[in-house]
């Protein structure tokens, strides 16, 4: 487990810097993805089996902790979400797919193309739900101001 910390936590750095984040915020999204990839391994360990509801419960810490950083040194909180979502993204279930599909096995391919698509929908479900209770709120708040 703590070689998989690690691997998430420099996954998220490594990206951030592919992604041109500045410097002074490469730490915040590497702690975010070691965050993503905690968060998915109690899930997966103690709570659930399967990826999807791990997946979804990590996609969505990731964005909580995404928002509340954005809001705290005034940048988008995709600029976080993007680098530190990277652990949960579902390559080797897509690379088995695709490996499966050229070898012509085409029950394997059925089995981790459905596994793909857990991972994908858990991410998305995570990040919309939280996306979708931050922009309510903030709606709430600009209702009755002259910005609405």
């Amino acid at each position: 487990m703590i070689i998989q910390l690690i691997a998430g936590t420099t996954g998220a750095l490594g990206f951030g810097m592919l992604f041109g984040l500045r410097p002074k915020y490469l730490p915040i999204a590497a702690l975010g993805g070691f965050l993503c990839w905690a968060v998915y391994l109690v899930g997966i360990t103690f709570i659930w089996e399967g990826v999807f509801w791990p997946t979804v419960l990590s996609a969505a810490v990731t964005s909580l902790f995404s928002e509340i950083i954005g809001k705290i040194y005034h940048i988008p909180a995709s600029a976080i979400y993007t680098p530190a979502v990277v652990p949960l993204v579902p390559g080797a279930s897509l690379y088995y797919t695709m490996n499966a599909i050229v070898a012509n096995d085409w029950i394997k391919a059925q089995y981790m193309a459905v596994e793909t698509v857990k991972y994908t929908l858990g991410i998305a479900i995570g990040m919309s739900a939280v996306y979708t209770i931050f922009a309510i709120k903030k709606r709430i708040q600009l209702k009755g101001s002259r910005y609405e």
